[in-house]
């Protein structure tokens, strides 16, 4: 009673006549007013120090990228071809490297009749190429013919006994497709080890008779085939390459019917052709052994 009497505020008995706007809501917007100024400067004051900040942050990182980290830039740059130099190299261990070819070879095996071959390479130890090719000369090609590569092998592909009037010029090879089958590693883990227990045919008993005394006319070429593998083969063929030492002068064709394991079979070629000789074969065998259908058991 004896205290000093409390101020009275005008505000707090503020009353909106329409009820939109209270007492507290005139104290928060009149203060808010008498401190704009203040509120204002100390927002200005804290951003602009943020941007300051991050500006001299980004100047200090562009300073130390020119001193330091853009001469190691440079540096990586030079390194890179020495570094990656052998990536074709290492990708072709996950892919099938590309078939190779030998030089065109042209044989006239008869009167107007004319056999194209050339070697062909496998490098791939777990791929099987399908090859798809034919001849082509002035004037017109061959057929096309179809072979299947087995992995790291090498045969010819040929097409035997092209009829032609005259002999072909400006011979070409070409090939039309090269389908890829990959082994299965985990069938089959040691492919070399695979072919080699089945590819195992030899050559013995060559003999060359010029046919002088032949009434059937032509050369002779008389040979055998052994199969020392412990497999059997339904209806095997087999390239054969004509050897005069090592010189190539022909290729034929030949198949065996039901060709057993130990077996021999005698084979007989009769080539007419004028000026011919052979003293030895080379055998192609053309079986895919990776197809079951191959084998008689």
């Amino acid at each position: 009673m004896f205290g000093k009497k409390k101020k009275d505020n005008p505000l707090a008995r503020y009353e909106d006549p329409i009820g939109g706007f209270s007492s507290r809501d005139l104290r928060i917007a009149t203060w808010y007013i008498s401190h704009k100024e203040k509120i204002q400067a100390i927002l200005v004051l804290t951003f602009g120090s943020i941007a300051l900040v991050l500006f001299l942050y980004g100047v200090g990182m562009w300073i130390f990228y020119a001193s330091v980290g853009y001469p190691q830039d440079v540096q990586t740059l030079e390194q890179l071809p020495y570094e990656f130099q052998n990536y074709e190299a290492q990708h072709v261990r996950y892919g099938a490297k590309i078939v190779t070819y030998g030089t065109l070879q042209i044989f006239q095996s008869g009167t107007d009749v004319y056999d194209f071959v050339i070697d062909a390479t496998n490098p791939n130890e777990q791929w099987i190429a399908e090859v798809s090719y034919f001849f082509q000369y002035t004037g017109g090609q061959t057929a096309v013919e179809y072979l299947t590569l087995l992995p790291q092998t090498t045969q010819p592909l040929s097409v035997l006994g092209h009829t032609l009037s005259g002999q072909p010029r400006n011979s070409t090879f070409h090939v039309e497709q090269v389908t890829w089958k990959r082994i299965d590693p985990h069938v089959i883990s040691d492919v070399p080890e695979y072919l080699s227990s089945r590819n195992i045919f030899t050559v013995q008993d060559v003999l060359f008779d010029d046919g002088g005394q032949d009434v059937f006319g032509g050369h002779r070429l008389d040979f055998t085939v052994t199969n020392n593998s412990l497999f059997s083969y339904w209806s095997p063929s087999f390239y054969v390459s004509l050897q005069d030492g090592e010189r190539r002068v022909g290729v034929a064709r030949i198949q065996i019917d039901q060709f057993m394991t130990s077996t021999t079979v005698p084979i007989q070629l009769r080539i007419f052709r004028d000026d011919f000789f052979a003293d030895s074969v080379r055998l192609y065998p053309l079986i895919n052994f990776f197809d079951q259908d191959e084998f008689m058991e």
